[in-house]
């Protein structure tokens, strides 16, 4: 993300993800975020699992019912959960970019700091 687009609001990238069916326990793979937390430096990267706090593993979204949309800003720090039934889980997305973005993505740019 450019620096210019380093702000809380609006975001440069979202999406929503929807839910095809009832998420209703903790054993269906429910989606995790962690509240508050967001990549907006270069190299920031979220903690792995065995790093983070207790409350962070189980910041999982469920119940949900089926039909469902999850709006979410894409720097948000997200993961999934194991599905431990054997049903398959779906949850498709669409996801959005600002145009301003867009135009980064598209433009001629360097990654460097």
């Amino acid at each position: 993300v450019p620096p210019a687009q380093r702000v809380d609001w609006p975001p440069p990238k979202m999406a929503v993800n929807f839910t095809v069916q009832r998420i209703d326990t903790a054993a269906f793979g429910p989606m995790r975020l962690l509240p508050s937390q967001k990549t907006l430096d270069l190299g920031q990267a979220p903690p792995a699992f065995a790093a983070e706090s207790d409350l962070s593993r189980r910041s999982t979204l469920f119940p949900l019912p089926a039909g469902a949309a999850i709006l979410r800003d894409l720097r948000v720090w997200h993961a999934g959960t194991p599905n431990l039934t054997s049903e398959t889980r779906f949850l498709p997305n669409v996801e959005l970019i600002s145009a301003e973005y867009a135009a980064f993505a598209d433009g001629p740019h360097s990654f460097t700091p």
